[in-house]
């Protein structure tokens, strides 16, 4: 046997610098003799450390199971957070990361180089888009727990051997000395980016400086290259204060004021290292316009008001004489639609105002979808009462009926020039004439009443002959928004999709 000696002393918890890996030497009948080996990932790493330049197994080995076929950039990611300890992913938006993440866990985890993976997440993803992700593509295969409850409830649940533990960043301090995991994963890490919050000194607290962290994040300087800082202290085990790293990335203009400096941008891709980034317009193989539908739950109080108008419309047209017609389908659904909404016009003493309804979760895929983009978004509303409302609630510009022409001009403008991380828009103001293709994805809060105004509003972004990618996504908050964003593409009747409501008499 031929051992192999790492060059860097490892340690219990860094997987990636093994102190020996045994090999078998295969006599030959030509000389020299040759060695051979497995081609697993001990000995990729330990022939790593020796000097040689070896491809990834991963890449050769791993079977990359469940239903999807890997594109070359989710191969590349995966590949790279297994060479990794530490790492950030700055993959944009869409480009599969999550599955990319998963298929290096479970690649390492088959290896026998970790056991445990913590990943943690904003709230609204760990049902939708972690734990589904994990059932879709390996199934029974591996277990996981989202870690919900009380405190005790938390704590209990960390301490048993699940493959998988998940958990939002509110509740990392629970479960800190509650917790072991081999491997620390966490998406939207810009969340970590306040070395002060309690949520950071948590993740501190368990990833010490040697747990493999990786850190997902497509905008790790959202609001301003400070907001790097909290990353670079996970990554980086030497410290460096805060003030260095402002005077590194910021120049003092008054007493109160910074500014970021000219090489900002680079003094921060310099420190985010190692790092791996593909766009949407870097994979190739992605499909130019991609269409995805994401659900979103209702509050207590939407879902009280929904079944009140359903009630209200199975009395006027299944029990009462009254006929569908086109005009009054679409009164009873734009008034459901406004609620899943959050805003809804209303008639108080002869004058229309809005009621505000509570719209937690629909507000917060909104805000999370936002934040998570990598260039601006635009946001289409198709109720005044909602649009206002989401406007307000990003602090973005509103492009409707009311706004002047000049004001249109400059929030385009502006919008072009990326000074605006989104727009907010009903969708009949803008679907013609109006160019904001500076755009990869495009939010569509409710669905329409017109197919030609969905296709127009589309539009905005999808321009003739171009190759830039795309994202359309929409956001199903019940079954009667659904079945609109189906009726877009089939050009169903709003009195057909009364007519089913009435039937079911199930909003949701």
């Amino acid at each position: 046997m031929t051992t192999w000696h790492a060059f860097v002393e490892g340690t219990d918890r860094a997987y990636y610098t093994p102190t020996r890996v045994e090999v078998e030497d295969v006599p030959t009948s030509s000389t020299p003799a040759v060695t051979v080996a497995p081609m697993n990932f001990a000995v990729w790493r330990a022939l790593k450390v020796a000097g040689h330049d070896v491809p990834h197994p991963l890449r050769y080995t791993y079977d990359f199971p469940g239903p999807w076929t890997p594109r070359d950039n989710q191969r590349a990611t995966a590949e790279f957070l297994c060479t990794h300890n530490r790492c950030v992913c700055l993959n944009g938006m869409r480009t599969g990361k999550t599955l990319s993440t998963l298929w290096a866990t479970d690649y390492l985890r088959r290896e026998r180089v970790i056991r445990q993976v913590l990943i943690v997440a904003p709230k609204s993803t760990l049902e939708l888009i972690w734990e589904r992700n994990l059932l879709t593509t390996f199934g029974n295969a591996v277990s996981w727990k989202i870690l919900t409850g009380t405190r005790a409830d938390k704590q209990e649940m960390a301490a048993k051997p699940y493959d998988y533990l998940i958990v939002n960043p509110e509740s990392l301090h629970l479960i800190q000395g509650h917790v072991d995991p081999d491997l620390v994963v966490v998406d939207e890490a810009t969340s970590m980016k306040n070395p002060s919050s309690r949520r950071w000194k948590a993740l501190k607290a368990i990833v010490g400086d040697d747990l493999p962290l990786w850190l997902l994040t497509a905008t790790p300087t959202q609001q301003s290259p400070e907001d790097a800082y909290g990353l670079i202290r996970l990554l980086r085990p030497a410290y460096i204060s805060k003030q260095h790293w402002r005077g590194l990335v910021m120049r003092q203009v008054t007493r109160f004021k910074w500014i970021p400096l000219p090489t900002a941008q680079t003094t921060v891709a310099k420190w985010l290292q190692p790092s791996i980034r593909f766009t949407l317009d870097d994979c190739g193989d992605v499909p130019t316009v991609q269409k995805e539908f994401q659900e979103v739950l209702m509050t207590p109080e939407q879902h009280r008001l929904c079944q009140a108008l359903t009630d209200e419309a199975v009395a006027r047209f299944t029990d009462g004489p009254e006929e569908i017609t086109a005009a009054n389908a679409a009164a009873v659904l734009s008034k459901i639609l406004q609620v899943q909404g959050g805003g809804v016009y209303v008639h108080d003493d002869g004058e229309r105002v809005t009621k505000t309804v509570d719209a937690t979760f629909m507000h917060e895929a909104i805000r999370e979808y936002v934040e998570q983009a990598d260039t601006p978004v635009l946001v289409f509303a198709p109720f005044r009462a909602v649009a206002k409302q989401v406007a307000e609630m990003l602090d973005a510009p509103l492009y409707w009926g009311d706004t002047p022409a000049a004001e249109r001009r400059q929030i385009v403008d502006e919008f072009q020039a990326g000074r605006h991380r989104a727009v907010v828009a009903v969708p009949d103001t803008m679907s013609h004439g109006v160019t904001l293709d500076k755009a990869n994805y495009i939010l569509w809060v409710l669905p329409p009443f017109k197919s030609e105004v969905y296709a127009q509003a589309n539009g905005r972004v999808l321009q003739a002959n171009s190759t830039k990618h795309i994202v359309i996504t929409h956001l199903v908050p019940s079954k009667v928004a659904n079945s609109r964003y189906v009726a877009l593409e089939s050009k169903e009747r709003l009195q057909d999709t009364v007519l089913n409501l009435l039937q079911s008499g199930d909003y949701q």
